[in-house]
Protein backbone atom coordinates (compact mmCIF):
# COMPACT_ATOMS: atom_id res chain seq x y z
CA UNK A 1 0.00 0.00 0.00
CA UNK A 2 0.85 3.98 -0.57
CA UNK A 3 1.91 5.85 2.32
CA UNK A 4 1.57 9.65 2.12
CA UNK A 5 4.70 11.64 1.72
CA UNK A 6 4.86 15.48 2.77
CA UNK A 7 7.39 18.29 3.62
CA UNK A 8 6.74 21.32 4.89
CA UNK A 9 9.25 23.74 3.09
CA UNK A 10 10.35 26.26 5.54
CA UNK A 11 13.83 27.78 7.14
CA UNK A 12 16.13 26.63 9.59
CA UNK A 13 14.75 29.99 12.06
CA UNK A 14 10.70 29.61 10.95
CA UNK A 15 9.76 27.99 13.91
CA UNK A 16 7.57 28.39 16.80
CA UNK A 17 9.80 28.69 20.36
CA UNK A 18 9.95 30.57 23.16
CA UNK A 19 10.84 34.14 23.08
CA UNK A 20 12.00 33.44 19.01
CA UNK A 21 11.36 35.85 16.28
CA UNK A 22 11.88 34.44 12.92
CA UNK A 23 12.26 38.17 11.37
CA UNK A 24 15.27 38.54 13.67
CA UNK A 25 16.95 36.11 10.82
CA UNK A 26 15.09 36.16 7.54
CA UNK A 27 16.65 38.65 4.82
CA UNK A 28 20.01 38.62 7.39
CA UNK A 29 21.19 35.27 6.75
CA UNK A 30 20.71 32.17 4.80
CA UNK A 31 17.83 30.73 5.18
CA UNK A 32 19.67 27.47 3.53
CA UNK A 33 15.94 26.55 2.16
CA UNK A 34 17.06 25.96 -1.67
CA UNK A 35 20.07 23.55 -1.35
CA UNK A 36 18.41 21.69 1.34
CA UNK A 37 15.20 21.19 -0.93
CA UNK A 38 17.11 20.41 -3.82
CA UNK A 39 18.71 17.53 -1.48
CA UNK A 40 15.28 15.86 -1.12
CA UNK A 41 14.32 16.55 -4.72
CA UNK A 42 16.68 14.42 -5.78
CA UNK A 43 16.77 11.88 -3.57
CA UNK A 44 12.86 11.49 -4.29
CA UNK A 45 13.81 11.47 -8.11
CA UNK A 46 16.83 8.79 -7.58
CA UNK A 47 13.93 6.20 -5.50
CA UNK A 48 11.10 7.34 -8.10
CA UNK A 49 9.00 8.83 -5.42
CA UNK A 50 6.39 12.13 -5.41
CA UNK A 51 5.37 14.09 -2.67
CA UNK A 52 3.37 17.38 -1.48
CA UNK A 53 5.89 20.25 -0.16
CA UNK A 54 3.75 22.50 1.93
CA UNK A 55 5.27 25.74 0.76
CA UNK A 56 5.73 28.94 3.50
CA UNK A 57 4.44 31.90 1.47
CA UNK A 58 7.39 33.76 2.61
CA UNK A 59 9.79 31.26 1.13
CA UNK A 60 7.35 31.22 -2.06
CA UNK A 61 7.94 35.25 -2.18
CA UNK A 62 12.03 34.32 -1.32
CA UNK A 63 12.49 31.76 -3.20
CA UNK A 64 10.35 31.33 -6.56
CA UNK A 65 12.14 29.77 -9.00
CA UNK A 66 12.67 26.95 -6.37
CA UNK A 67 8.34 26.66 -6.07
CA UNK A 68 8.27 26.63 -9.51
CA UNK A 69 10.93 23.63 -9.93
CA UNK A 70 9.23 21.79 -7.20
CA UNK A 71 6.09 21.37 -9.19
CA UNK A 72 8.04 21.67 -12.30
CA UNK A 73 9.35 17.91 -11.14
CA UNK A 74 6.12 16.60 -10.82
CA UNK A 75 5.45 17.31 -6.93
CA UNK A 76 2.26 18.50 -5.51
CA UNK A 77 2.25 22.01 -4.03
CA UNK A 78 0.45 23.29 -1.15
CA UNK A 79 0.51 25.58 1.84
CA UNK A 80 2.04 26.00 4.87
CA UNK A 81 0.20 29.34 5.45
CA UNK A 82 1.94 32.79 4.91
CA UNK A 83 4.30 32.91 7.80
CA UNK A 84 4.95 30.58 10.58
CA UNK A 85 2.87 31.65 12.69
CA UNK A 86 0.56 29.98 15.15
CA UNK A 87 -3.28 29.32 14.19
CA UNK A 88 -4.84 29.47 17.32
CA UNK A 89 -3.38 33.04 18.20
CA UNK A 90 -4.93 34.49 14.63
CA UNK A 91 -8.66 35.88 14.65
CA UNK A 92 -10.83 34.00 12.28
CA UNK A 93 -10.84 36.87 9.46
CA UNK A 94 -6.96 37.40 10.00
CA UNK A 95 -6.48 34.06 8.66
CA UNK A 96 -8.96 33.59 6.08
CA UNK A 97 -6.72 37.00 4.52
CA UNK A 98 -3.41 35.31 4.80
CA UNK A 99 -4.85 32.35 3.43
CA UNK A 100 -6.06 34.34 0.59
CA UNK A 101 -2.59 35.72 -0.06
CA UNK A 102 -0.62 32.89 0.74
CA UNK A 103 -3.09 30.60 -1.97
CA UNK A 104 -3.14 32.92 -4.30
CA UNK A 105 0.72 33.92 -4.52
CA UNK A 106 1.54 30.41 -4.78
CA UNK A 107 -0.89 29.61 -7.57
CA UNK A 108 -0.02 32.25 -9.43
CA UNK A 109 3.69 31.11 -9.41
CA UNK A 110 2.63 27.74 -10.47
CA UNK A 111 -0.13 28.09 -12.98
CA UNK A 112 -2.19 25.23 -11.08
CA UNK A 113 -4.25 24.99 -8.37
CA UNK A 114 -3.14 23.70 -4.71
CA UNK A 115 -5.89 22.03 -2.68
CA UNK A 116 -4.12 21.47 0.70
CA UNK A 117 -2.73 23.03 3.71
CA UNK A 118 -0.71 22.19 6.67
CA UNK A 119 -1.35 24.74 9.81
CA UNK A 120 2.73 25.44 11.12
CA UNK A 121 3.36 23.68 14.19
CA UNK A 122 -0.01 21.64 13.86
CA UNK A 123 -0.96 24.99 15.57
CA UNK A 124 -5.03 24.03 14.98
CA UNK A 125 -7.94 21.69 17.36
CA UNK A 126 -11.43 21.39 17.57
CA UNK A 127 -11.53 23.32 20.18
CA UNK A 128 -9.20 26.38 19.77
CA UNK A 129 -10.01 26.95 16.23
CA UNK A 130 -13.27 25.40 15.16
CA UNK A 131 -13.51 27.65 12.61
CA UNK A 132 -10.15 26.51 10.81
CA UNK A 133 -12.03 24.19 8.03
CA UNK A 134 -14.92 26.34 7.34
CA UNK A 135 -12.17 28.59 6.16
CA UNK A 136 -10.84 26.25 4.25
CA UNK A 137 -13.80 25.29 2.45
CA UNK A 138 -14.25 28.69 1.76
CA UNK A 139 -11.35 29.51 0.07
CA UNK A 140 -11.51 26.39 -2.25
CA UNK A 141 -8.70 23.98 -0.63
CA UNK A 142 -10.01 20.45 -0.44
CA UNK A 143 -7.85 19.01 2.73
CA UNK A 144 -5.52 19.63 5.48
CA UNK A 145 -3.02 17.86 6.99
CA UNK A 146 -2.90 19.96 10.69
CA UNK A 147 -4.26 18.34 13.55
CA UNK A 148 -2.00 15.89 15.79
CA UNK A 149 -3.74 13.89 17.68
CA UNK A 150 -1.69 14.49 20.70
CA UNK A 151 -0.88 16.89 22.99
CA UNK A 152 2.20 18.60 24.03
CA UNK A 153 3.19 22.39 25.29
CA UNK A 154 3.19 24.11 21.73
CA UNK A 155 0.39 22.30 19.65
CA UNK A 156 -1.85 18.82 19.67
CA UNK A 157 -5.56 18.08 19.92
CA UNK A 158 -5.81 14.71 22.01
CA UNK A 159 -9.39 14.50 21.14
CA UNK A 160 -8.59 13.91 17.13
CA UNK A 161 -8.50 11.30 15.24
CA UNK A 162 -6.04 9.08 14.39
CA UNK A 163 -6.58 7.91 10.60
CA UNK A 164 -7.82 10.00 7.73
CA UNK A 165 -11.20 11.76 8.66
CA UNK A 166 -13.69 14.88 7.25
CA UNK A 167 -14.44 17.91 9.24
CA UNK A 168 -17.14 20.29 7.32
CA UNK A 169 -16.59 18.85 4.51
CA UNK A 170 -12.86 18.94 4.67
CA UNK A 171 -10.52 15.85 4.69
CA UNK A 172 -8.34 16.18 7.20
CA UNK A 173 -5.01 13.54 7.07
CA UNK A 174 -3.64 13.70 10.95
CA UNK A 175 0.49 13.22 11.07
CA UNK A 176 0.27 9.33 12.36
CA UNK A 177 0.24 8.18 15.82
CA UNK A 178 0.35 4.92 17.93
CA UNK A 179 -2.16 4.16 20.14
CA UNK A 180 -0.30 3.35 23.87
CA UNK A 181 -2.83 2.70 26.78
CA UNK A 182 -4.62 6.09 26.74
CA UNK A 183 -1.83 7.60 24.77
CA UNK A 184 -1.33 8.37 21.15
CA UNK A 185 2.31 8.28 20.35
CA UNK A 186 4.31 10.36 17.50
CA UNK A 187 6.32 8.27 15.15
CA UNK A 188 5.88 9.86 11.88
CA UNK A 189 8.05 12.52 10.94
CA UNK A 190 10.04 15.22 12.28
CA UNK A 191 11.79 14.69 15.94
CA UNK A 192 9.61 11.70 16.52
CA UNK A 193 11.42 10.01 13.36
CA UNK A 194 14.89 11.34 14.84
CA UNK A 195 14.43 10.33 18.39
CA UNK A 196 13.13 6.94 17.77
CA UNK A 197 15.08 3.85 16.33
CA UNK A 198 14.65 3.00 12.90
CA UNK A 199 13.49 -0.57 13.24
CA UNK A 200 10.48 0.84 15.65
CA UNK A 201 9.68 2.95 12.59
CA UNK A 202 9.31 -0.09 10.81
CA UNK A 203 7.35 -1.71 12.93
CA UNK A 204 4.65 0.97 13.27
CA UNK A 205 4.81 1.73 9.30
CA UNK A 206 4.14 -2.60 9.72
CA UNK A 207 1.13 -1.67 11.54
CA UNK A 208 -0.58 0.60 10.29
CA UNK A 209 -0.23 -1.97 6.53
CA UNK A 210 -1.85 -4.39 8.79
CA UNK A 211 -4.79 -1.94 9.46
CA UNK A 212 -4.52 -1.57 5.71
CA UNK A 213 -3.99 2.52 6.88
CA UNK A 214 -1.66 5.12 5.66
CA UNK A 215 1.00 6.31 7.63
CA UNK A 216 1.32 10.66 6.80
CA UNK A 217 4.90 10.92 6.77
CA UNK A 218 6.66 14.24 7.20
CA UNK A 219 9.82 16.39 7.23
CA UNK A 220 11.25 19.25 7.22
CA UNK A 221 14.32 20.76 5.17
CA UNK A 222 16.50 21.88 7.73
CA UNK A 223 16.08 18.06 9.45
CA UNK A 224 18.56 16.55 6.39
CA UNK A 225 21.01 19.13 6.91
CA UNK A 226 23.59 18.35 10.13
CA UNK A 227 25.32 21.73 9.19
CA UNK A 228 22.06 23.86 9.50
CA UNK A 229 22.59 26.54 12.05
CA UNK A 230 20.71 26.38 15.51
CA UNK A 231 18.39 29.67 16.40
CA UNK A 232 18.80 31.44 19.97
CA UNK A 233 16.40 29.06 21.83
CA UNK A 234 15.61 27.53 25.28
CA UNK A 235 18.04 24.05 26.19
CA UNK A 236 14.83 21.93 25.88
CA UNK A 237 13.84 23.19 22.08
CA UNK A 238 17.36 23.14 21.20
CA UNK A 239 17.57 19.60 21.76
CA UNK A 240 14.44 19.52 20.29
CA UNK A 241 15.47 20.97 17.13
CA UNK A 242 19.00 19.06 17.10
CA UNK A 243 18.72 15.49 18.22
CA UNK A 244 19.66 12.89 15.88
CA UNK A 245 19.78 15.60 12.99
CA UNK A 246 23.23 13.29 11.59
CA UNK A 247 21.60 9.83 11.26
CA UNK A 248 18.14 11.35 9.79
CA UNK A 249 18.91 11.27 5.91
CA UNK A 250 20.03 7.66 6.88
CA UNK A 251 16.95 6.15 8.25
CA UNK A 252 14.48 8.64 5.33
CA UNK A 253 16.88 6.82 2.41
CA UNK A 254 15.86 3.55 4.34
CA UNK A 255 12.24 4.02 5.11
CA UNK A 256 11.84 5.04 1.12
CA UNK A 257 13.48 1.74 0.71
CA UNK A 258 11.23 -0.05 2.40
CA UNK A 259 7.70 1.47 1.70
CA UNK A 260 5.46 2.93 -0.95
CA UNK A 261 4.72 6.76 -0.91
CA UNK A 262 2.63 9.11 -3.17
CA UNK A 263 1.50 12.61 -2.42
CA UNK A 264 -1.46 13.20 -0.25
CA UNK A 265 -3.67 14.59 -2.88
CA UNK A 266 -3.30 11.34 -4.36
CA UNK A 267 -3.65 9.37 -1.19
CA UNK A 268 -7.02 11.02 -0.68
CA UNK A 269 -8.26 9.85 -4.60
CA UNK A 270 -6.96 6.89 -3.94
CA UNK A 271 -8.69 6.75 -0.29
CA UNK A 272 -12.25 7.71 -1.73
CA UNK A 273 -11.50 5.70 -4.65
CA UNK A 274 -11.68 2.80 -2.14
CA UNK A 275 -14.87 3.74 -0.41
CA UNK A 276 -17.09 3.54 -3.40
CA UNK A 277 -15.82 0.19 -4.05
CA UNK A 278 -16.58 -0.50 -0.64
CA UNK A 279 -20.42 0.81 -0.93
Amino acid sequence: MKHGLSFDIEAWFDGNYIGHDPNHYRGKVDDRVVPETHLLLDLLDKKGYKATFFILGSVAEDHPKLVQEIYNRGHEIALHHWRHDLIYNKTPDTFRKELIQAKEFVENLIGDKVYGIRAPSWSISKRKTPWFWEILAEVGLLYSSSRFPTKNYLYGDPEGELFIHKINGIWELPPSCIKFLNFNIPFSGGFYFRAFPYTLTKLFFKKYEKLSKPVIFYLHPREIDSDAPVPKIHLKEKIIYKYGIKSTLRKFSKLLEDFNFCPLKVLIENFKKECIENE
